[in-house]
């Protein structure tokens, strides 16, 4: 029984101190307010000028009932988009 209790104690602790389990980027899905942020732009601008890039990532949408979900990239994919044009001093084209 004090296994027990010692458990629900480490679970309560991790649940007060917020503390998730950590994805790696390539297990993460972000929004466009998460792809947004990290790019440092407005949602709205976000949408309008990197998301319709050719070459920006494609997104993929979750089924729930009744339609589509949201629109969603992997982390990992835009976070080496970005730095493909950080690191490699090439400029985006617009669409």
């Amino acid at each position: 029984m004090t296994e027990q209790i010692e458990i629900i104690d480490k679970i309560g602790d991790l649940i007060s101190n917020n503390v998730y389990p950590q994805l790696r980027l390539d297990q993460t899905l972000w929004n466009a307010d998460q792809c947004a942020g990290y790019l440092g732009v407005s949602k709205k601008y976000f949408m309008a000028t990197y998301a319709p890039l050719p070459d920006f990532p494609k997104a993929g949408q979750l089924p729930r009932p009744g339609g589509k979900g949201n629109v969603k990239w992997i982390a990992q994919d835009v976070v080496d988009w970005a730095l493909k044009y950080i690191k490699g001093g090439k400029k985006i084209r617009s669409v």
